[in-house]
């Protein structure tokens, strides 16, 4: 706080008077907002008096303190500051004072705009008890509904979406003082505000008034009642194509659907909310139909889950097939963006030369092994780099489309899905790595020509392989070394998954899960193992991420799945895909059992 106001005995400065006596002789549609600007402009409010700051502050922070109709301020009160860092505020409601508290109580008494009447009231009625810890009088609230009905009725705002919130907050009012008379005003006044400004394509106009007053049947005549749904109704069929062509849109007539399922749900009737939820979902397959896949995917595949959620099964597989339709054709909307970074290859071979050490198998296989494993640290900074660099790259919901167009996952904002963006990220590194990986796969071939039994003797270090001498692993390790990569990976993955099964008991969890309501038990897979958190915090957040991304997480390779279900195309069983399985079973490797600490020999 740069000064204490409530020490300061306020003047209201010449040039601040005319001001506001500017913008409340002619009342003209403006945000109030203007208002503070338009005070800021005038003169250095650093060169002021303490009492004509605090006259300036008065006025200033009346129409800066933003409108939180959807939330309460930190300080519990419906206005609450505009900028805030931390504990500091702008405008800040420490700053207030009997005295400006006052100054608003006269301006809501004299001013003859409706805009300005509406907010000193509502300052006062909203501010007084936490600034004085005095009760406002009910006068305030009543000035502030009457105000905000006529500054709509004279459509005194800028953009009609203002004009809702006048209404939305006239309402609230009016409700609190559980005045009647002032709520069936305010309810004439948001029927009236509908008729004269609802368009088609002003779909946060028209749900308004349903939005406000489906849940105060008690205070509607039964005209209005029906007015309510009658209205949602015209604006379902026009936009959703009974209207003009330049009327049609789909998301106006998913607002309407929505809200009507809502209202026919409470008078339990379901052949309406079948009706109108089929309406739109028919807007949105025209619109699809025409439309570039990207776009016709995006549409469509929130409709199809809402008509599944509605148990609309077969509507909802006719829009299955358009999508999937379109799906085929998705990389026709896609776009490669590619950044090169050249290597010297003297840089390559004082890398490999360092990493594949001579004469020792077994650590070139190790450094390679813990070279090539994601570190979940180094993700997350990169993260919060972008964050910092990309802002709206980080708010960006991303959607996860495999080759046959087929969207697999969906990813949020770094902020809302943080677990989501680090696997994608993690997914992205073991990308990266790849060329690198190959490389010192491809080095370890040339300078050891490793056998099976050479691996097989490594991988036996672990206490989860024990004796593979006659097992699949070891035929698909030499499918693997031999370059036979589709019978590798068909071989490897299962067995990978037989491996992890093995640290169960290790840990304390049992190998078997019961089916549901069968009565008989089940092997765990690797989905059930990779999610359980003894087998977690074994791995270590490094190595379970890893293999969570490689195998199990649709935001990453999913590879176990998707092998498991028959989704991996022919050109899936590649070197590249062949490396990360071998990688990840060396990987698998590097699990050792913890020692138990040994007795202290007895000192005689």
């Amino acid at each position: 706080m740069p000064i204490d106001l409530s020490k300061v005995k306020m003047t209201v400065p010449d040039w601040v008077q005319k001001v506001i006596e500017e913008w409340d002789a002619v009342p003209k549609p403006h945000f109030e907002l203007e208002i503070s600007e338009s005070l800021k402009k005038v003169k250095d409010i650093n060169e002021l008096s303490d009492s004509d700051y605090k006259g300036f502050y008065a006025e200033w922070s009346a129409f800066f303190f933003q409108d939180l109709s959807k939330r309460k301020s930190d300080w519990n009160t419906h206005f609450g500051p505009m900028i805030s860092f931390g504990d500091q505020h702008s405008p800040d409601v420490r700053m207030l004072d009997a005295e400006i508290i006052t100054h608003w109580e006269q301006r809501a008494k004299s001013s003859k705009s409706p805009i300005m009447r509406a907010r000193y009231a509502d300052l006062v009625w909203d501010f007084k008890r936490t600034v004085t810890n005095e009760s406002p009088s009910h006068e305030f609230a009543l000035i502030a509904v009457d105000a905000y009905a006529e500054a709509t009725k004279r459509e005194l705002f800028k953009m009609p979406i203002e004009g809702v919130g006048w209404l939305r907050r006239a309402l609230q009012l009016s409700l609190t003082l559980r005045d009647e008379n002032r709520t069936k005003q305010v309810i004439a006044a948001i029927f009236d505000f509908y008729d004269a400004v609802a368009q088609p394509r002003l779909a946060g106009i028209w749900i308004a008034p349903f939005d406000l007053l489906h849940d105060q049947q008690k205070h509607l005549t039964p005209e209005q009642k029906q007015k309510l749904v009658g209205d949602l109704e015209k604006m379902l069929d026009i936009t959703s194509g009974g209207g003009k062509p330049d009327e049609f849109d789909p998301f106006g007539a998913q607002s309407a659907a929505e809200r009507l399922a809502k209202h026919y749900r409470s008078k339990k009737e379901p052949e309406n909310v079948r009706r109108v939820f089929l309406k739109y979902a028919g807007a949105f397959k025209s619109i699809s139909e025409k439309a570039n896949p990207l776009f016709a995917m995006a549409w469509l595949q929130p409709v199809i889950e809402e008509l599944q959620n509605e148990n609309l099964k077969a509507e909802a597989e006719d829009l299955q097939k358009l999508f999937e339709d379109k799906a085929k054709n998705v990389h026709s909307d896609l776009k490669t963006i590619q950044v090169e970074t050249k290597i010297e290859q003297k840089e390559i071979d004082s890398w490999l030369q360092g990493l594949i050490v001579r004469d020792n198998l077994q650590q070139a296989l190790i450094n390679t092994t813990i070279y090539f494993i994601p570190k979940a640290d180094a993700a997350r900074t990169l993260l919060e780099k972008l964050k910092r660099d990309a802002p709206l790259l980080s708010l960006t919901n991303v959607l996860v489309i495999k080759k046959d167009g087929t969207p697999t996952a969906k990813i949020g904002s770094i902020d809302e899905d943080e677990e989501g963006r680090l696997h994608q990220q993690l997914n992205q590194t073991i990308g990266f790595y790849q060329p690198f990986l190959l490389m010192a796969f491809d080095e370890i071939k040339r300078v050891y020509s490793p056998q099976v039994d050479q691996i097989v003797e490594f991988l036996a270090l672990s206490p989860l392989f024990g004796d593979e001498k006659d097992t699949l692993l070891k035929q698909g390790i030499e499918a693997y070394l031999q370059q036979d990569y589709v019978k590798a990976i068909h071989v490897l993955i299962p067995q990978i998954e037989r491996i992890m099964r093995k640290l169960l008991p290790l840990v304390g969890v049992p190998i078997l899960k019961t089916v549901r309501d069968s009565g008989v038990m089940d092997a765990k897979g690797m989905n059930d193992i990779l999610r359980e958190h003894r087998v977690r915090n074994a791995f270590g957040e490094n190595i379970w991420r890893y293999l969570f991304v490689v195998y199990v997480d649709k935001r990453g390779m999913n590879l176990r799945n998707d092998l498991a279900h028959g989704l991996l195309s022919v050109a899936a069983f590649n070197k590249a895909v062949a490396d990360c399985v071998f990688h990840t079973l060396l990987v698998l490797s590097l699990t050792r059992e913890a020692q138990k600490p040994q007795p202290a020999e007895a000192k005689g």
